[in-house]
């Protein structure tokens, strides 16, 4: 379906199932141990970074203010064509003016707007059509945005910047 919607409920779906499994893994009991059906899951305990990097759906957290990408999982560093995306800023990314990519960047801060179809720039050169969601998310304090690449026509864009 090309409902938006549809798309990130599937990719939320998808993320999900992972934390699933994961949870079965971390909390599946010892041979011999008693098995707690009901017992309280520790979340501190969950490798939210190692589901953030094994995500097979680029995804990159950007602090707003600068632009600058806090970091690129696998998936991203993969489709971007970059071996580190940590340290680059996003403008030189998305084919939008700066001015527009703060503004951009701010909408999804504020909440007032979080999915979005960019053309995006990849290291060799070429320019693809993205959809995005991006969500503000607090991290130590600050404001970051989590933005997750959710489809969109992947296809090279026939425009060259």
């Amino acid at each position: 379906m090309n409902n938006p919607l549809f798309r990130l409920h599937a990719l939320f779906s998808v993320f999900f199932k992972i934390l699933c499994f994961a949870l079965l893994l971390i909390k599946a009991p010892q041979a011999g141990a008693d098995a707690h059906i009901h017992e309280e899951f520790a979340w501190e305990t969950l490798p939210v970074h190692t589901l953030f990097e094994n995500h097979g759906a680029p995804m990159m957290l950007v602090d707003p203010e600068t632009g600058v990408v806090l970091h690129g999982n696998r998936a991203a560093r993969e489709f971007y064509g970059y071996s580190d995306l940590r340290g680059m800023n996003i403008h030189s990314i998305n084919t939008l003016s700066p001015q527009e990519i703060h503004t951009e960047m701010e909408r999804a801060r504020s909440r007032k707007k979080n999915h979005f179809n960019f053309l995006h720039r990849l290291a060799d050169g070429s320019v693809r059509n993205v959809e995005v969601y991006s969500y503000s998310v607090p991290v130590g304090g600050k404001d970051v945005l989590y933005t997750v690449r959710a489809g969109g026509d992947m296809a090279p864009s026939s425009r060259r910047h």
